[in-house]
């Protein structure tokens, strides 16, 4: 699949409702993070991180902009912006601080430091890894 061409808009998927399974051993399980789903594109040059539903929130989360230096090629992650307690536990409350803030003062992003924890690799140097 070498040079395909990649989307530039993905909406990530969405835990459905089920039945926990009987067998406790042949399953894992995804915890819930209390954060924003968002997916992240780099294109080797600019990083845009999108949520859910498709708006660039690039700009409300700047200490994810980091994340330009440790990846290496072009691509697209699936994952969630989450704000940590003292503990290190995912508190939606100290995330609320953050949400709808377009350009957060140096201060705020400070006090409730953001963290993009990676669920997926979508893409990698235009190389579709979905499927």
């Amino acid at each position: 699949m070498d040079g395909v061409a990649i989307p530039s808009h993905l909406k990530p998927m969405l835990a459905t409702a089920g039945e926990l399974p009987r067998d406790q051993e042949r399953y894992a399980f995804e915890l819930k993070w209390d954060g924003i789903r968002a997916i992240t594109y780099w294109t080797g040059t600019k990083l845009t991180i999108e949520s859910r539903n498709l708006r660039d929130i690039t700009g409300s989360w700047p200490e994810l902009h980091r994340l330009a230096d440790v990846l290496e090629q072009p691509m697209i992650l699936d994952g969630e912006i989450v704000a940590l307690d003292d503990r290190g536990v995912p508190s939606f409350q100290r995330l609320q601080e953050r949400m709808h803030v377009l350009r957060p003062a140096n201060e705020l992003v400070t006090k409730v430091p953001a963290a993009y924890f990676v669920f997926d690799v979508l893409a990698i140097d235009r190389h579709d890894t979905v499927g």
